[in-house]
């Protein structure tokens, strides 16, 4: 699960209403993704923002640094600019979670274990060779054919060299 997490934190983000709940470095609320993956540890020191801040606490924040070198925080500086105007007091931060429309408020297991897998082509031929009344044995030899497995002569030619491969029945070559 633990091996997981990099492509579950992609189905996962916040929208903000107040900012309380809803980690300024930790969550996903930006634009630009998770705030500590894209400046790292120095950003969090340049910005100016403690740790643990939420969203609401880092734009009430009037000691933290306005002007930086880079551009990728000045871009931060405009977005937290816009974000103070949008902060709505009286309204909840929403999770919202990836679907095939977009982001919802609801979650889906369907719809997430839909966009994780990859589809295959649908297999026509597998209910004519495992059906109840097939002998397992002969069933077993269909698919091997249906999958192209079976030991043949040109296939085991492959397998191994110097082997003889002229017809059985009747002595002509392959």
């Amino acid at each position: 699960m633990l091996k997981l997490r990099s492509i579950a934190k992609t189905f996962y983000k916040r929208e903000l209403g107040n900012g309380r709940q809803t980690s300024f470095w930790f969550d996903n609320w930006s634009e630009k993704g998770v705030l500590s993956e894209v400046l790292g540890d120095r950003g969090i020191i340049d910005m100016g923002v403690a740790k643990y801040a939420t969203v609401e606490e880092a734009v009430l924040n009037t000691r933290r640094r306005k002007r930086h070198r880079t551009s990728i925080l000045k871009d931060m500086e405009a977005e937290l600019s816009v974000i103070v105007s949008n902060l709505r007091s009286e309204e909840e931060d929403v999770s919202l979670w990836r679907r095939k429309s977009g982001y919802r408020k609801t979650f889906s297991t369907q719809e997430t274990w839909l966009l994780l897998r990859v589809s295959k082509v649908y297999c026509d031929w597998s209910r004519g060779i495992w059906m109840k009344q097939a002998t397992p044995k002969y069933a077993f030899m269909a698919w091997l054919a249906a999958r192209d497995r079976l030991s043949t002569l040109d296939r085991i030619a492959k397998w191994s060299q110097g082997t003889v491969t002229t017809c059985v029945l009747c002595n002509l070559g392959t």
